[in-house]
């Protein structure tokens, strides 16, 4: 119903789509409802001279944010 709302189409117009279809939509908009309408933030690097613990945690984060980005925007859409 949400995507009827936001395009303006109707149960019946989104129920005719291909199912494939429908299912990228929905995920656009679980991905939408997750990052928001700004984006995710982005991470920052530590200040120079910072701990190397912090550079590793900055690494991980940095790495999980690319497999979400992956996950979330395939084919490069994010």
């Amino acid at each position: 119903m949400e995507l009827a709302l936001r395009t303006g189409w109707t149960p019946g117009t989104i129920g005719s789509l291909p199912a494939a279809f429908r299912r990228a939509c929905h995920w656009r908009l679980w991905v939408g409802a997750v990052v928001g309408p700004e984006g995710l933030p982005p991470l920052a690097a530590p200040e120079p001279g910072a701990p190397a613990d912090a550079y590793r945690r900055w690494g991980e984060a940095r790495r999980a944010r690319a497999a979400f980005d992956a996950a979330a925007f395939p084919e490069g859409e994010g």
